[in-house]
């Protein structure tokens, strides 16, 4: 009996983080439902629209072709990317295997990378002081 089962993949928003290398990346995370599994596939695709929320209704709205982005061993069940744009927009969905094939995609999740805001520079110090007499 196949029993390659996949839930919900969930990405995990980094908003508030400690550095811009922090900012860029995505977590996902799922849940293991198989028993059996070898191996996990994750597959990225980049769309031109901005994502919120989940990014489950963007994604569905705006097709594309998926590519392979990492083949993770039994029992993994996140996985950052650290391989992403800021400004770009960015779906995922994960699937299982064994030596019986492969199993249904999971949904799809997906997430626009925050720009990373500049360091703001200290202003210019005031010039042209000057004294004039009071009233």
């Amino acid at each position: 009996m196949r029993e390659l089962l996949l839930a919900a993949v969930i990405i995990v928003l980094r908003v508030a983080t400690a550095s811009p290398a922090e900012a860029a990346s995505n977590v996902l995370q799922w849940m293991d439902t198989s028993t059996n599994e070898t191996a996990f596939h994750v597959e990225r695709r980049v769309i031109g629209v901005p994502i919120t929320g989940s990014g489950q209704q963007t994604c569905a709205f705006n097709p594309g072709p998926y590519t392979l982005l990492a083949t993770l061993p039994a029992d993994t069940v996140t996985y950052t990317d650290t391989a992403v744009v800021e400004g770009q927009s960015y779906c995922y969905r994960v699937s299982a295997s064994n030596a019986g094939g492969a199993s249904a995609f999971s949904n799809e999740a997906g997430r626009t990378v925050p720009l990373v805001p500049p360091v703001t520079p200290v202003p210019s110090a005031p010039g042209d002081l000057q004294v004039v007499a009071g009233p």
